[in-house]
C-alpha cells in the first residue's frame, strides 16, 4: 500500500529590539519583526513505482527526491525566482520556479494549486529575446501564452484556466520545484 502525501510546514520568526537612551533623556526604541512561511509538499518514494518506466519524463514531480514547495508570501517574478534558487545552494540540485513539460504535468500543477487554495502562481516562464523561455531549460513544451505579449506582460503565471502573461512586477504566490540530482 502506498503511503499518503507528506506535508511539512516551516515557520521562521526573527525579532530584534534595540533601545538607546541619551543624556538629554530622549528615548529611542526600534522593533523589527520578520516572518517567513513556506509549505513543502513531497511525495514519498513508493509513488516512484507508478512512473518508474518514464521517471523524469512524465510527471517528474513524482520521481524520487523531487518535490514542490509552495511559498505563501507574494513576491515579484524576479524575487520568486531568486527565492526558489536560494532554497538549494548546490547548483547540481537546483530549485526553480514551477515548470511542466506536458499536459499531464500541467494538470498536476493545477491540482496542487487547488490544494494550496491559491488562484494564480508564478511559473518559470519568461518572455526573453522575442520568445517564451522556461528558466529551468529542461521543460520542453506546453506554452499556451500569446506569441506577442502585451507591453510589460513578460512573465508567466498559471491559473485554473491555464497560463497567463502578467507584468513581472506584480506580486504573487509561487511554487518552487526541486529537481532530482
Amino acid at each position: 500500500s502506498l503511503s499518503p502525501l507528506s506535508l511539512s510546514l516551516s515557520l521562521s520568526l526573527s525579532l530584534s529590539l534595540s533601545l538607546s537612551l541619551s543624556l538629554s533623556l530622549s528615548l529611542s526604541l526600534s522593533l523589527s519583526l520578520s516572518l517567513s512561511l513556506s509549505l513543502s509538499l513531497s511525495l514519498p518514494s513508493p509513488y516512484r513505482t507508478l512512473v518508474d518506466h518514464n521517471c523524469g519524463k512524465v510527471l517528474h514531480y513524482l520521481c524520487e527526491y523531487n518535490h514542490l514547495v509552495f511559498v505563501e508570501e507574494k513576491k515579484t517574478w524576479e524575487e520568486a525566482l531568486d527565492h526558489c534558487r536560494a532554497l538549494e545552494p548546490d547548483a547540481s540540485k537546483r530549485t526553480d520556479l514551477l515548470s511542466f513539460r506536458d499536459e499531464e504535468e500541467l494538470s498536476y500543477a493545477q491540482g496542487e494549486m487547488t490544494r494550496a487554495q491559491t488562484e494564480e502562481v508564478w511559473i518559470g516562464l519568461r518572455w526573453l529575446a522575442g520568445r517564451w523561455l522556461w528558466m529551468d531549460r529542461n521543460a520542453g513544451g506546453v506554452i499556451t501564452l500569446p506569441e506577442c505579449p502585451a507591453n510589460g506582460n513578460h512573465c508567466g503565471t498559471l491559473s485554473g484556466g491555464g497560463q497567463q502573461a502578467r507584468s513581472c512586477v506584480e506580486k504573487r504566490r509561487f511554487f518552487c520545484l526541486k529537481q532530482a540530482n
